[in-house]
């Protein structure tokens, strides 16, 4: 049994210390082609095949419904010639901008995407994840584990297994937030021609709006996702450090708690990222 949760004990700290500089993390600064090409292609051809030519019928809709609606703006204000060729001068314009905008929507988004990662490339390279320590060894726990009797034991073990369990938990929602932060993007990218089409009209334009700041938000969630994990070590390290010097059963089950505390708090705050991102821009949790 002694065997056994040290066994559980070192799993504990592998799998930490593995979420710290896990591969994953790369894909948070690599760019669309680059995590997958195939992916890439088809959301781009889907994007400029399928979803333009809809985006574009949009467009020329909301812009005569814009011309129009300026047109009797003017007529009713008793605007004379030269006000009127104003408003239609403007709408044209307008319209022009948005049909030049619409054209490159797909590249529009994914120049915000990178313009994101290299956010998160700087934020990388100033809060940089430290490794978790790998300083408990077998030798430091059994003294303290050799001075327990069998039901101690017994509930040191059910610990562990909870601890792994949840560190465990921690780092499949780690990976599981980043590969779906890159599938949510890829999606949006296909349908981004379609909101941004609502620009020339004034109320419906907020659709557009909406659409670019969520997709800002969900590239920066890539730098809370860091943060968060880089936040981790921080406060894992002292207590796996601590664990080589464990004198009495009540250190080690203390550290063991402070350690579960530690990976339920990742957990949340890994959860929350993205809240944390739409905050950043005016949007709901």
């Amino acid at each position: 049994m002694d065997q056994a949760i040290i066994g559980h004990v070192e799993d504990i700290i592998a799998l930490l210390a593995g979420m710290a500089g896990g591969d994953g993390l790369s894909s948070l600064t690599q760019s669309l082609p680059g995590v997958s090409s195939e992916l890439y292609s088809w959301a781009m051809a889907i994007a400029e095949n399928v979803m333009m030519p809809v985006a574009m019928s949009v467009l020329a809709l909301f812009c005569m419904l814009e011309l129009h609606k300026q047109a009797t703006r003017a007529n009713g204000a008793g605007a004379g010639e030269a006000f009127a060729a104003e408003i239609v001068f403007r709408t044209l314009f307008k319209t022009a901008l948005c049909k030049e905008i619409l054209g490159n929507a797909p590249r529009l988004m994914e120049g915000i995407y990178n313009a994101s990662t290299q956010v998160t490339h700087a934020v990388m390279g100033e809060a940089k994840i430290s490794a978790v320590a790998l300083s408990a060894s077998a030798s430091a726990l059994k003294p303290a584990i050799d001075d327990m009797d069998l039901y101690s034991k017994l509930a040191l073990l059910l610990t562990c297994l909870i601890i792994k369990l949840v560190a465990w938990a921690a780092v499949l929602l780690a990976n599981t937030i980043i590969l779906g932060r890159f599938a949510e993007i890829m999606l949006m990218l296909c349908l981004s021609p379609i909101p941004l089409a609502t620009f020339p009209n004034e109320e419906m334009g907020q659709i557009g709006k909406s659409f670019i700041k969520g997709f800002c938000a969900l590239c920066t969630q890539g730098a809370t996702v860091y943060l968060s994990l880089s936040f981790f070590p921080m406060v894992a390290n002292p207590i796996l450090a601590s664990v080589a010097d464990i004198g009495t059963v009540g250190d080690l089950n203390s550290a063991l708690g402070k350690l579960l505390m530690c990976s339920m708090l990742l957990i949340g705050m890994l959860t929350s990222s993205r809240k944390f991102a739409n905050t950043v821009f005016g949007l709901g949790g």
